[in-house]
């Protein structure tokens, strides 16, 4: 191979690395120019704050699900009907018949059954279980507790000067406390304790709710 040859070829090298290098430093140059663009695209594809009046989340039917406003929280079920909701008034849920069967709020909490009748009921005062014929059976409060026949008649207490069980006739039978047990007879003379007669009024404020609150809110 001649000189002439030899110096050719290495030109023709030399110039095809002088290309390799400059598509390389074009397409750094293309990067770094695509930076910034992209930098500044990403804050509008996520925004720092949302802004909006209403979230509605909808299922594969178009049927509302849940909603988020300023009024509160909201599910629903697949037939668009109210199950729960949440807002600045407490919690509602109701049942897939459409019947209210829970409330929360500042009141205290409220349970009902299939046939909406208020069974039990927690506040601050105490604790209150109603029946399905909506009598009155058993409530626990800050001066004890109470149990209550079929008839609302009181049979039992405990309290803190002791325990107390009364029969069907309201005559006190058996009595325990720091003294010990005692029992009565039935023909001895009626030992009525008050309390269960007392208590009444106190539910004045849960059997209130059971008519105002019944409804429900949606």
């Amino acid at each position: 191979m001649s000189e002439a040859t030899l110096l050719e070829s290495r030109v023709d090298k030399l110039e095809q690395a002088n290309r390799r290098l400059k598509l390389a430093l074009g397409a750094l140059l293309l990067v770094m120019a695509a930076v910034p663009l992209i930098g500044a695209a990403m804050p509008e594809q996520i925004p720092q704050v949302i802004t909006a009046r209403e979230f509605v989340v909808i299922d594969e039917d178009g049927t509302t699900r849940a909603v988020i406003s300023a009024e509160g929280i909201g599910h629903n079920d697949e037939n668009g009907n109210s199950r729960v909701r949440m807002n600045a008034d407490g919690f509602t849920y109701w049942d897939a018949d459409d019947t209210l069967r829970a409330l929360m709020d500042y009141d205290g909490f409220f349970s009902y059954d299939e046939n909406q009748i208020l069974r039990a009921s927690m506040e601050a005062d105490g604790f209150a279980y109603w029946d399905a014929d909506d009598t009155l059976r058993a409530l626990m409060d800050y001066d004890g507790f109470f149990s209550y026949d079929e008839n609302q008649i009181l049979r039992a207490s405990m309290e803190a000067d002791g325990f107390w069980y009364w029969d069907e006739n309201e005559i006190l039978r058996a009595g325990m406390n720091a003294d010990g047990f005692n029992d009565y007879e039935e023909d001895e003379p009626p030992r009525h304790r008050l309390l269960g007669r007392e208590r009444q009024p106190g539910l004045g404020h849960a059997l209130r709710l059971r008519t105002i609150l019944v409804q429900g809110t949606r």
